[in-house]
């Protein structure tokens, strides 16, 4: 519970102690499931208000990156929960474009993106 508090009021996931370790890392070595899943889950929801909000600054308008369906107010697209970038209208889509493209990249996707952050955070 406080895990999820810290978070809800602004703690960084991405704070690292005198070792080097995230909160993440520190939580997955000790074994505290729960920690994790609440901090990951953080992580996921954060990464995607940002892209949202980077899309709607560039006026970007999301497809599903399987039947390519423009996302409405009505119909919002989920985002992969892997790599963040791919978007889908529902779990069909999603189930059809990971077995004809999105499996081979998904991973590449998400380890490009750790890296960007990783850097970035390195220069502030």
């Amino acid at each position: 519970a406080i895990v999820l508090r810290l978070l809800q009021e602004g703690a960084s996931t991405e704070l690292r102690d005198k070792g080097g370790k995230t909160a993440l890392t520190i939580a997955k070595r000790a074994g505290h499931a729960e920690c994790v899943r609440i901090i990951e889950e953080h992580m996921e929801a954060e990464a995607a208000r940002e892209a949202e909000a980077t899309a709607t600054a560039r006026g970007i308008q999301w497809k599903c990156s399987s039947c390519f369906k423009p996302e409405s107010d009505a119909a919002p697209l989920m985002v992969c929960k892997g790599c963040k970038s791919a978007r889908y209208c529902g779990p069909c889509c999603q189930e059809q474009h990971w077995h004809a493209a999105h499996k081979k990249v998904c991973k590449k996707l998400r380890a490009i993106k750790d890296e960007g952050k990783r850097l970035r955070t390195q220069s502030a």
